[in-house]
Formats: structure tokens, sequence, C-alpha cells
């Protein structure tokens, strides 16, 4: 069963969220908001995700990343 919440981004015309996507919002508690980000930006998003993948600390108290040095958040 295909919920009806997804769909392009759509705003009036003083800039405004549609209020037929609020009300998704509302009532599904999320919108699937389609055609939003271009290939090239998903491209830099994944590269950018995997990036902070291999920086995470190597277990959750260690303080060094899978290459030695301190991982991402660690100290924090």
């Amino acid at each position: 069963m295909a919920l009806p919440n997804r769909g392009p981004l759509k705003f009036l015309a003083n800039g405004d969220l549609c209020p037929d996507i609020r009300s998704l919002v509302d009532e599904y508690g999320f919108y699937v908001l389609k055609n939003v980000v271009g290939s090239d930006e998903l491209g830099d998003i994944e590269k950018d995700v995997f990036d902070i993948l291999e920086r995470l600390p190597i277990t959750k108290d260690s303080p060094v990343e899978k290459k030695g040095p301190a991982g991402i958040g660690c100290g924090l």
C-alpha cells in the first residue's frame, strides 16, 4: 500500500509551503520530497557520508579511527 505523502516540493506565491503538503505531514508525520536533490548533489552527499564513516572511532569508547588519528567527535 503506497501512502499519498510524497511528491515534489511546492510553495505558494508568497513562499509558504503548500497547505496540502503541510496537511499530509500533520496526518502522516512526514512527507517524502521527490526530485529535490540532483544526481550531482547526491554524489557529493554520498562522498561526504562515506568520509564521515571512515573517520568514526573504531569502537564506541575508542579515541581513534581505524587509520589511527583521533576519531571524529572524540574528546567532545
